[in-house]
């Protein structure tokens, strides 16, 4: 039951090596809640932690002052094991204005992201890069501009389901969700309702055995 405005960095930040650092519970704070509150890089960042959890947060003005890497919701990097939402609808995040991911996943492995709603990301409303075995599952994610609502760029055997993804008429945004080059292991996008999309609703590029069903 934090409650965090007005850092120069990640309002939470845990890092491990490898092997070592992980479970932890990142539960109910309030991050960028304060009206013209400005967290001055990610909302919760994580760091080649092995487990752990984050949940029923409401993360809001994660903002990219030097790099992308540091304007997402919730960024998890190197991560293996760690669930960002949960099973249950009340363990989702609420996460809007991000300047660049609503959720960042980058590397690792076995990740979820379940049950967050997601609103006004810059970039991507939840972005996998070069991870294996993520499930991206149950989100509500609305006007993300740029890239669009779910975006994945490599890795292997991702799971996209039951998202709902929609647009304002004035976003750019390029796809509802966009795969691409995700080499192998069994792919699926199902059971999504993409709408108002300024381009693709569904794009895959370069991948392998994927099925949209």
């Amino acid at each position: 039951n934090n409650r965090i405005d007005n850092t120069g960095d990640s309002a939470i930040k845990s890092t491990g090596v490898a092997g070592v650092g992980g479970d932890i519970l990142v539960d109910n704070n309030y991050i960028g809640q304060n009206v013209g509150s400005v967290i001055k890089g990610n909302g919760v960042f994580l760091g080649s932690q092995w487990g752990g959890t984050v949940k029923r947060n409401r993360i809001s003005n994660a903002t990219q002052i030097i790099t992308e890497d540091k304007a997402s919701g919730v960024y998890l990097s190197g991560t293996t094991g760690t669930t960002v939402g949960g099973a249950l609808a009340t363990d989702g995040n609420i996460i809007d204005n991000s300047d660049w991911d609503g959720i960042k996943i980058k590397r690792g492995a076995n990740n979820t992201a379940r049950n967050n709603t997601i609103s006004n990301s810059t970039r991507v409303g939840i972005y996998s890069e070069a991870s294996n075995n993520v499930k991206i599952w149950d989100n509500n994610i609305t006007n993300s501009d740029i890239m669009g609502g779910v975006g994945v760029l490599g890795g292997q055997t991702i799971s996209i389901l039951r998202n709902t993804i929609s647009n304002s008429p004035t976003s750019t945004s390029e796809s509802g969700i966009e795969v691409t080059k995700v080499t192998g292991g069994d792919n699926r996008i199902a059971d999504n309702y993409v709408s108002s999309i300024n381009g693709y609703g569904i794009n895959v590029n370069k991948t392998k055995n994927i099925k949209c069903q």
